[in-house]
């Protein structure tokens, strides 16, 4: 009886760049969703002084600027990768080649794009 497995799976099979790109980007957008229960906790924080004094504290801690930034870099990976599905929609950019430079056009972009927004230059 053959032993080989009928369907590659992950240990035989390297998934091409742009499918861990679209993984990552559906990844990506419900990490989102922690921006918006930050935002709501920081909200709600701003209604007494020593609860504010306690989540600015967070918020400054090299722990909250890590959370931060990684918000951030999921916002901008989000964002560039989304531009690329704009374009997929409007049947643009198909060629094998264009995808390949826009795969790491996504990483670039998002990278220089957090890097910007996180240090405000």
């Amino acid at each position: 009886m053959n032993k080989r497995p009928l369907s590659p799976h992950l240990q035989v099979y390297r998934l091409p760049l742009s499918a861990v790109i679209s993984i990552t980007h559906r990844i990506m957008s419900v990490g989102m969703y922690m921006l918006v229960f930050f935002f709501i906790a920081y909200l709600y924080a701003m209604r007494e002084v020593s609860c504010f004094d306690c989540i600015n504290g967070i918020i400054n801690s090299w722990f909250g600027q890590l959370k931060i930034y990684g918000i951030i870099l999921c916002g901008s990976f989000f964002l560039a990768s989304e531009f690329r599905y704009i374009l997929w929609s409007y049947g643009k950019c198909f060629d094998k080649e264009v995808v390949e430079f826009s795969n790491y056009m996504i990483l670039v972009a998002a990278g220089i794009l957090a890097a910007l927004l996180f240090w405000g230059v």
